[in-house]
């Protein structure tokens, strides 16, 4: 299989050019010989996703699963069981939920080569909140590459499929929304020649073999121990595969990871500075750290996120006896807050350059805003209907949201004052329970009356345990399941609640609630507004766990 994948890999080279991100990475995935993607939708490691299945329709393409979680361990299963290689995709949030896996996977290791493309989402443009996963991977020591543009992208998929069957260990690949959405000129290439790492034939360790396969606490510290001498050989491997790339002269020098390394050239920023342009994230490939700052006056360091490449950086130059400055977000000479703008890296630039702190950084001008509902659109007109509803009964509403539509209702006017709280998937039911509780533990009348926003491939990913919590207890909670035939917020991909393919059964929301003993569930339609009022209005005054699912036509 190795041997197939270099000979399709050279016919490559050359022959493609790449404009974008997506592009090369698509090619990656096929010549890598992927056999599935696992993914739970979300913008913008999405685009990926997309663009496999339509370009390579011979690929399995699941992007109906549940959650990060399933994805991650249907990779693992695939790997191991199946003997096949595999590619997880989600978003930055979406490691939260996978993140149990990576912690166990690095202990037990895999067999055929597994890889993880995040895409982060800096300044929030599609998301509940920015976050770095990078922690995540690095906290579990598993192994990172951060490509800059379509070329280095390109080889970094490739090559972590092989690093990933050398070392039988996870890879994981990070951008991030920028990095994606970005033009690039596909003449600018680094690696016009490039060495593969090759991974041979490998042996398949039996998916029965005794303990091979289990994370149980007898092996725990040989586990650890293995993992810190993999850690040492992937740290060579890094050094001589070829990804990072100096570019430029000078006395004074940039090391960047992701997309800034691709910023810092486009906008001419490096003349008569040497650029380090660090795709082999971590683990860390020290020797070419020390070869790089050794006759450096000052070292500007610049991610994507959290200072974690400049942590390590300083961590290396400080056990290396380097003692010129190190700038970076840690000493206030890059942008700490969100996405690194092209007026974000000049500052800090001639911040290096003038050897001078440059103060407070401007606040961007344009930032984050989710798109605002229509007049016609079916969720604006659900909650108009339940504001009447509310209006008629009387009572104090507690209006909860999952990530998702909920973070549109407050940049539609008509409706902002139908959500008081939202933050991530799954958690509005949980937050009402949370508030019952409390009043109950003193004995004390509930002030408000508790209604939840639930989407339909949100119950899926992580609301469900929620649900089962309160309708146990019986909760005086309404609880909105809306129905939109897909996750409407990421580009409508289906469900396990919808007609997906011939041989997937679809399942029922309204079955599962009745299999757990919910004993209010009604069902309504946005067209027949007066039927669904006169439902919610029978909700907000029950004294139990009501549910309505409401059918919605999303825009």
């Amino acid at each position: 299989m190795a041997k197939e994948l270099l000979n399709k890999v050279e016919g490559l080279v050359g022959k493609y050019l790449y404009s974008n991100l997506i592009e090369a990475l698509t090619d990656a995935v096929k010549v890598s010989n992927v056999k599935a993607v696992y993914n739970y939708p979300g913008r913008p490691a999405t685009y990926l996703v997309d663009s496999v299945r339509k370009k390579y329709p011979e690929i399995d393409v699941q992007d109906y699963l549940p959650n990060e979680f399933v994805a991650a361990a249907k990779g693992f299963g695939s790997s191991v069981a199946g003997c096949e290689r595999s590619l997880v995709i989600f978003k930055d949030v979406g490691s939260n939920v996978a993140c149990d896996h990576f912690y166990c996977l690095n202990h037990i290791g895999i067999n055929r080569g597994l890889v993880f493309f995040i895409s982060d989402d800096p300044s929030a443009w599609a998301s509940q909140n920015e976050e770095d996963s990078r922690g995540l991977y690095f906290n579990a020591g598993l192994p990172i590459l951060e490509p800059n543009d379509p070329y280095s992208a390109f080889y970094s998929l490739v090559s972590a499929y092989e690093f990933s069957e050398i070392f039988r260990l996870p890879f994981f690949v990070r951008t991030t929304g920028r990095a994606i959405a970005e033009k690039y000129d596909p003449q600018k290439n680094d690696f016009n020649s490039y060495k593969l790492p090759f991974a041979g034939d490998i042996i398949d360790i039996p998916f029965d073999a005794k303990d091979k396969w289990k994370s149980i606490f007898a092996t725990v510290e040989e586990d650890r121990e293995e993992l810190a001498l993999k850690q040492k050989q992937i740290m060579s491997a890094f050094e001589e595969s070829g990804l990072n790339v100096i570019k430029g002269k000078g006395k004074l020098g940039i090391i960047a990871s992701g997309f800034p390394a691709t910023q810092l050239e486009n906008e001419h920023l490096i003349d008569e500075i040497s650029l380090l342009k660090l795709v082999t994230l971590y683990p860390l490939p020290e020797k070419t750290i020390i070869d790089f700052i050794k006759d450096k006056d000052r070292v500007l360091v610049v991610d994507q996120g959290e200072p974690l490449l400049e942590l390590l950086v300083r961590d290396c130059a400080q056990r290396n006896a380097y003692v010129n400055p190190i700038l970076g977000k840690l000493n206030g000479f890059v942008r700490k807050v969100g996405e690194l703008r092209d007026e974000d890296l000049k500052i800090s630039v001639n911040a290096l350059k003038n050897n001078k702190y440059p103060g407070t950084f401007p606040k961007h001008k344009q930032i984050a805003r989710a798109p605002a509902f229509d007049e016609k659109d079916s969720f604006k007109i659900m909650l108009e209907c339940l504001r009447e509803a509310v209006k008629t009964v009387g009572c104090r509403p507690l209006y909860c949201g999952d990530a998702g539509q909920s973070s549109r209702v407050p940049e539609t006017p008509a409706i902002n004052d139908l959500l008081h709280m939202e933050t991530t998937m799954g958690c509005s039911v949980s937050y009402l329970s949370g508030g019952i509780e409390a009043y109950q533990r003193t004995g004390t009348k509930v002030p408000f009356k508790g209604i939840a926003y639930v989407g339909d491939s949100d119950f899926f990913h992580s609301a469900f345990p929620g649900i089962c919590e309160a309708a146990s207890k019986d909760h005086p909670i309404l609880m909105l399941v809306v129905d939109n035939q897909g996750a409407v917020s990421t580009g409508k991909q289906p469900h396990l609640g919808m007609k997906i393919k011939s041989e997937i059964k679809e399942l029922s929301i309204g079955r599962i609630l009745e299999s757990i003993d919910v004993n209010y569930i009604q069902e309504a339609n946005v067209k027949d507004k007066k039927d669904l009022i006169e439902k919610l209005i029978t909700g907000l005054k029950s004294e139990h766990f009501y549910v309505v699912i409401v059918h919605v036509i999303a825009s």
